[in-house]
């Protein structure tokens, strides 16, 4: 994110502000920043872990969102997980980029199993 902020003169560094890596693409923003990284790590279903680090961009969300695997601790679509974590980490660094609290890593976790939790308590 700031890199390109940096090139288009909108930032003046292209430093990530949470952890100093010294590119901070939306790549880095997403999945390896050490904070986003931390939480993928609680969320990854077992066997993932691999190729979920190793990708680029594209081939990352393409894998993840046409995923059928099922979270078998949290009996949810793999792909719904990863959306909206994706969604809540995206806003999570918007919320500190202009200057709102952002979310705990607990409060962030439990907001997106919340979220997909509440709509299949309801088809029941």
């Amino acid at each position: 994110m700031n890199t390109k902020h940096r090139r288009r003169n909108l930032s003046a560094s292209s430093t990530c502000a949470d952890c100093n890596c010294p590119l901070e693409t939306v790549m880095h923003v997403l999945r390896d920043c050490s904070i986003p990284q931390h939480l993928w790590w609680q969320l990854l279903p077992i066997g993932l872990e691999q190729p979920f680090f190793s990708l680029n961009l594209q081939a990352w969300l393409s894998c993840n969102l046409t995923s059928t695997l099922l979270h078998l601790v949290w009996n949810l679509p793999w792909n719904l997980l990863f959306t909206s974590f994706v969604c809540h980490t995206w806003k999570r660094k918007n919320d500190i980029t202009f200057g709102n609290m952002p979310l705990s890593d607990e409060t962030l976790l439990t907001v997106v199993l919340s979220g997909l939790a509440i709509p299949q308590l309801r088809r029941g």
